[in-house]
């Protein structure tokens, strides 16, 4: 295999990664249909899978098998016979991307790991041992209908398939794959992290701006304050909130979401001068209800719209409550 042979595989690879999170934006739009999930800090027990596996399990193969059918047709079989780096180097893009958007410690590694393999095996498997033989015999890639009755087994094969999957689909369930224990653990370390790069800080501010009487009241909007955090910190790591900082420069006074807690602003600011203005943002609707459960969920939805973000902050929020002991 050639240099021209890797940069080919790998640009086809990189329409395959394209390809691949444009269908899983469409599955994501129509979860109801396609049993497409994604991870969230709120518990969903409803929530499966099972699209997400096979997105990345079928959908590679089938991509493989239309390329080098198309470029058999163009007379371009040495090249077909070559991809086998198409689906490797997708999984890598794969990593790549968790890794640039800060999301590998959400990654459920068993799971994972046995879509990679399962994917390489799959895609490696159909190329070698049925378009490779295929190309070299001279025969299309494409069923003919001569073919029609290997068509019919393979259809039996996949209905037996179909029923092992059907035995074993729960393992994709979203109380599987990202469990309780997953999502909590993952709460706490920011946490962590977060209490100790700000803490002193947060109190520096409660203290200047005279906002808490009440020792609970204060650390009930800690708790507020720090679940906006992690969440907005899992949206925009901080690679991307780098970007972010970029095309603020080069975009003179575009109002845009800046530092840690993406507070909106014309201006450039730190995380925490970003912190000092979220937390006077929430106060303001905080103090409005005696209600502590109603004033945290009128301050998150004041901060920012959308019912999704205000469950995800909650689920967050909650947790900090139980790991701080608060009712």
């Amino acid at each position: 295999m050639s240099w021209n042979d890797v940069l080919i595989n790998f640009i086809f690879a990189l329409f395959l990664f394209l390809l691949n999170g444009w269908l899983g934006n469409i599955q994501e739009d129509h979860a109801d249909i396609f049993k497409y999930g994604k991870f969230t800090f709120e518990s969903n027990t409803t929530t499966n899978f099972e699209g997400n596996f096979f997105q990345k399990i079928v959908n590679p193969t089938v991509y493989l098998a239309i390329i080098c059918a198309t470029l058999q047709h163009f007379s371009l079989e040495s090249i077909a016979v070559e991809l086998w780096l198409v689906v490797p180097f997708f999984w890598v893009m794969r990593f790549f991307a968790y890794l640039f958007e800060n999301l590998l410690v959400f990654v459920n590694w068993k799971y994972e790991v046995y879509a990679f393999v399962t994917s390489i095996t799959l895609g490696e498997t159909t190329l070698f041992f049925l378009i490779r033989p295929l190309i070299e015999s001279n025969e299309s890639v494409f069923l003919d209908a001569s073919e029609f009755r290997d068509a019919v087994w393979f259809a039996i094969i996949a209905y037996l398939a179909k029923l092992f999957w059907d035995m074993s689909k729960h393992h994709f369930e979203g109380v599987n794959v990202f469990p309780n224990s997953k999502r909590q653990r993952i709460i706490r370390n920011r946490y962590r992290k977060f209490r100790l790069r700000y803490n002193s800080y947060i109190d520096e501010l409660f203290a200047s701006g005279n906002l808490f009487n009440d020792i609970e009241d204060r650390e009930y909007f800690r708790c507020l304050l720090y679940a906006i955090m992690i969440y907005e910190d899992y949206c925009r790591p901080p690679m991307i909130r780098g970007l972010e900082y970029i095309t603020r420069v080069l975009r003179l006074k575009r109002e845009m979401s800046l530092g840690i807690m993406q507070y909106k602003s014309t201006e450039i600011i730190s995380n925490r001068q970003s912190i000092s203005l979220a937390v006077n943002k929430l106060f303001a609707y905080y103090i409005k209800d005696s209600n502590r459960a109603a004033a945290v969920s009128a301050a998150i939805g004041a901060y920012n719209k959308g019912e999704s973000y205000l469950f995800e902050v909650y689920a967050i929020f909650t947790y900090l409550l139980e790991i701080n002991g608060i009712d």
